[in-house]
């Protein structure tokens, strides 16, 4: 009888299970491996997309300014511009077409390229005039930079007006207008500016009375002017009697100091002094004495007696 196999039953099921497990091994890593090359795949195609995707962003056409605009600049279609912007950034202000703007006249410096609103404007066209009350009048200083708050001064502001003037050497200020209103004036980024360098840049234009404007063009012929900024709040008048320099000195310094006299030194009891010299008269000219006239000649006869000796003189005869 043939020997039973039932002894290797074991190890055939066991190399079969050993050889059944190896393809599932290799299948798993090669799943694996496709599962990443996908992912790989699918990141660098969404990279892409994101990459070419072009972002809309939503802008706005407004109005700039083509050249620098001083303050009173009259604004027409070659000093402006269309200016792009992110619509974020425009204000209601904005304006959005040329028209808004040509004629109208500057109320500060608008350098180039920014944006010009509707504030920055006056609100009439064609002149100044028409932006004064009835019973105002304009008044152009021309000033220093210490005078004009160091270009400080805006449109809209109030100023009150000084004068110091000169008079028998002495000095006094005081106070010609209070609450004046500023109606143009040069910011200190039109002083900057480089292409307004050439320009007048220290006028300043004031609304007033016609009163106002008697005292403080005598004030500019006469003195010198200075402004003092007031708050847009205030509208305070001080009554001010001005000042002069007995108001800034004390007494002691404006007190004439005495300069000592010096004395003669005290002289001996018995000294006489020496009598002062007698004054020199200049003896005028006088005429020539005219020439005496010759008498004739005569005989002189000397006469001796004993060793005393006597002169006779004996007329000649003029027979």
């Amino acid at each position: 009888m043939p020997p039973s196999s039932t002894q290797d039953v074991p190890s055939l099921f066991k190399d079969r299970t050993l050889s059944g497990n190896a393809p599932r091994k290799s299948m798993s890593a090669a799943a694996i491996l496709m599962l990443v090359l996908m992912v790989v795949l699918v990141g660098v195609g969404m990279t892409k997309m994101l990459m070419n995707r072009t972002v809309v962003k939503e802008t706005v056409t407004v109005v700039g300014a083509g050249v620098d605009l001083p303050a009173g600049s009259r604004i027409n279609f070659g000093s402006l511009h269309y200016l792009e912007l992110p619509k974020r950034y425009a204000t209601p202000e904005m304006l959005l077409s040329s028209e808004q703007a040509v004629g109208k006249v500057t109320k500060y410096f608008i350098p180039m390229g920014e944006p010009i609103s509707t504030d920055e404007l006056f609100a009439q066209k064609n002149s100044l005039s028409s932006n004064l009350e009835t019973h105002e009048v304009a008044v152009s200083l021309k000033l220093d930079d210490e005078a004009m708050v160091d270009h400080n001064i805006a449109c809209g502001d109030s100023v009150d007006v000084l004068t110091t003037m000169t008079k028998d050497g002495k000095r006094f200020t005081k106070t010609v207008c209070q609450d004046v209103r500023v109606l143009l004036a040069n910011s200190k980024a039109a002083v900057e500016s480089r292409n307004l360098k050439n320009s007048d840049q220290s006028r300043l234009t004031l609304a007033v009375t016609p009163q106002q404007a008697e005292l403080i063009t005598e004030a500019a012929e006469s003195g010198k002017i200075r402004l003092n900024l007031r708050s847009r709040l205030s509208r305070r008048v001080s009554h001010l009697a001005g000042v002069a320099e007995e108001d800034l000195l004390p007494t002691s310094a404006l007190t004439p100091k005495k300069v000592p006299q010096m004395q003669a030194p005290a002289l001996a009891g018995n000294f006489v002094p020496a009598p002062p010299p007698a004054p020199t008269f200049a003896v005028p000219d006088l005429p020539a004495a005219p020439a005496a006239v010759r008498a004739p000649l005569e005989w002189v006869v000397e006469v001796f007696s004993g060793s005393h000796k006597e002169n006779y003189s004996v007329p000649l005869s003029t027979k």
